[in-house]
């Protein structure tokens, strides 16, 4: 989830040091993964919850954006993942506070701020694309096609 300010900056999240994946680097708002018999926008919101302490209609207004697929290898093998990414738009008063620990701290970043963070190889993988994402639209840019899929 990008989590975005009428004023278009971006929240961004640094994981936990504790975490298995990714310690210590730059995140989206909020992710996480899709639990056995829940949906994405389910999980988007259940996340939003507990990794940002924040609530879809009180805090911000949820918007579907797109999907892409990935794949890494990890020390036990390849990693396949299907992203569902959403924009969150905040509203001026939301701020983000971590409720479950896997977040270490958050900060609201200029468009210019999150390009350089993404370009020095700071922010995670899924972050990185759906940062790009926003800051292309932002910016009036196209991705190449086939980048992503909308999501409907």
């Amino acid at each position: 989830m990008n989590g975005v300010t009428p004023d278009g900056r971006i929240w961004t999240s640094r994981r936990a040091q504790d975490k298995a994946i990714n310690p210590g680097r730059w995140d989206n708002l909020a992710a996480g993964m899709v639990a056995a018999g829940e949906q994405p926008l389910q999980a988007m919101r259940r996340e939003a919850h507990e990794e940002a302490g924040l609530e879809e209609g009180k805090d911000f207004r949820l918007t579907p954006s797109f999907r892409f697929f990935s794949s890494r290898p990890t020390e036990n093998g390849w990693l396949r993942e299907a992203s569902y990414c959403y924009l969150a738009e905040l509203s001026p008063e939301a701020l983000p506070h971590n409720l479950d620990g896997e977040v270490d701290s958050s900060e609201l970043l200029t468009a210019d701020a999150m390009a350089e963070l993404i370009a020095r190889g700071l922010v995670t993988q899924e972050a990185a694309l759906t940062a790009l994402f926003w800051l292309a639209a932002k910016t009036g840019k196209k991705l190449p096609e086939g980048f992503y899929r909308p999501l409907v």
